[in-house]
């Protein structure tokens, strides 16, 4: 939904803004709660430039823009794309255009295809990183048999609870199924009641259904998912599948490292949230903004005060990258967007009875046991608008 990053992302955010603008432009940050919030005051004219990690947002907003150019001659458009195409993956372009109207540019990414773990923990054991799913499998029956629980997997999230479990079914169609595949499932071309998405909600429920699998079981669906930090720096489980932000939550987060959640063998895929740039008017200020938001050095002086944003170019020098984790992090997306493998999180992206609602229920019933994966799929398909 709304882009409301808290410090000190939104100081980095605005530090970056303020050190590309055009001379004598101010930056001015303004929340905003609800797209009817945003369309009032698009429609009021205080705004200039908008930034969302919601594309339905923009499309949405896409008939009050009536204004809502490229940012070159269309004489050149076919050009401008291929350019922007060439620096971000034709995936992060197409997914935010309406036709030949291009409506925002990528600023941002994060990857959500994690698993943390502790390196000396593994050390130990005797255990090395998986690369594919079938070895991640393997993994956690050596982790049983030896006596150890290779998962934590809280999703309690109040009112939201089940996201997190859609994060796993999500991860587990993109690394094994085609982008392709993927998109026509955001679209719902693809059922939820179809043999790939079905697949990977029997793969979920086998990593927290096996038997040993799993600690504190009987609570996965009421805990708090920033409990799994915990639970993992105490070794309660060797194992933990969530996104870059979880790292926000450990104690001691130099003990503790990522690898990338393995899919079929070979693919490199990786799941996220990309967060989007529009701008609402075409004064020449504006416009130049936005050419220089678009600029592969765009994101320099944001590393400079946090480490662990990515920026979606992949044209951005990855030596500017000072923390390790986040280069690593970095060159996994600038892969898997080559190789048109990256997709952004698809609960954000469907109509909200479905990605907010309906997906989530049917995690929490899959969790609870309280229906098969046959009834889920079908109550999550009939919640489509």
């Amino acid at each position: 939904g709304p882009y409301q990053p808290g410090t000190p992302d939104r100081d980095a955010l605005i530090a970056e803004l303020e050190a590309v603008a055009p001379a004598g432009v101010s930056i001015a940050y303004t929340a905003y709660g609800s797209q009817d919030e945003l369309i009032a005051m698009v429609e009021a004219g205080g705004v200039d430039v908008l930034i969302t990690s919601d594309t339905s947002t923009l499309f949405a907003l896409s008939g009050h823009l009536a204004n809502l150019k490229r940012l070159k001659p269309l004489a050149q458009r076919a050009q401008f794309m291929t350019r922007l195409g060439n620096q971000y993956g034709d995936y992060l372009i197409d997914v935010v255009r309406q036709g030949k109207k291009l409506l925002a540019g990528p600023i941002r990414t994060d990857i959500k295809s994690l698993v943390w773990y502790q390196p000396s923990a593994f050390a130990a054991g005797g255990y090395a990183v998986p690369k594919t799913f079938k070895q991640l499998a393997a993994l956690s029956n050596a982790m049983v048999t030896d006596g150890e629980t290779p998962w934590c997997t809280y999703i309690g999230s109040g009112a939201v609870t089940g996201w997190a479990g859609t994060d796993w079914v999500e991860d587990l169609v993109l690394g094994h199924k085609t982008g392709r595949f993927y998109d026509r499932w955001v679209s719902h071309d693809v059922l939820f009641d179809s043999f790939g998405i079905k697949q990977a909600f029997k793969r979920f429920r086998k990593m927290i259904d096996t038997p040993g699998y799993v600690y504190d079981r009987a609570n996965i669906a009421t805990v708090s998912w920033m409990d799994n930090a915990a639970a993992l720096e105490a070794g309660d489980c060797l194992m933990h599948r969530q996104g870059w932000f979880l790292g926000n939550f450990f104690t001691a987060p130099e003990d503790v490292d990522t690898f990338f959640f393995p899919g079929t063998k070979g693919r490199k895929a990786a799941m996220g949230t990309t967060t989007f740039v529009g701008m609402t008017n075409l004064r020449p200020v504006v416009k130049q903004l936005m050419r220089a938001i678009l600029h592969p050095s765009f994101g320099t002086e944001a590393l400079s005060q946090i480490d662990t944003w990515i920026m979606p170019n992949t044209k951005f020098d990855r030596a500017k990258y000072a923390n390790d984790r986040t280069k690593k992090w970095a060159n996994r997306i600038r892969v898997a967007v080559e190789g048109n493998a990256y997709r952004m999180d698809a609960s954000d992206q469907m109509p909200e009875p479905v990605g907010f609602a309906a997906f989530f229920t049917g995690i929490v019933d899959l969790v609870n046991g309280t229906k098969t994966i046959k009834q889920i799929v079908t109550t999550i398909d009939a919640a489509w608008p």
